[in-house]
């Protein structure tokens, strides 16, 4: 009973599921990263490196850096932490070595 009031409460907030399938996680977590790249100044790619016949684990994130990093509260930070809470992500390691608060 406890676990369906809580599945419709974050259905109310409109947010998703907790459990993804491993690529759809791999796919939310690496945008996460390259958007907090871009956040820190990087120009980023992301793109398929390997063929997935291959393997599964096969998006590679290149990142030049371009720019200064941004402030705390702008736009782009505002856009990652809005990703973030859509998917629930409360913690990142990238996130937290670049100072990033989610």
């Amino acid at each position: 009973m406890r676990a369906q009031t809580h599945r419709a409460r974050r259905a109310q907030r409109g947010a998703p599921p907790r459990h993804f399938s491993g690529r759809q996680a791999e796919f939310v977590t690496d945008a996460l990263r390259a958007a907090l790249l871009e956040w820190a100044g990087y120009r980023t790619k992301v793109f398929e490196f390997i063929s997935t016949e291959h393997t599964a684990k096969n998006l590679m994130i290149a990142a030049i850096k371009s720019g200064p990093r941004g402030a705390p509260d702008d736009g782009r930070a505002e856009r990652v932490r809005t990703f973030a809470r859509f998917y629930g992500i409360q913690t990142q390691t990238l996130a937290r070595h670049l100072e990033f608060s989610l």
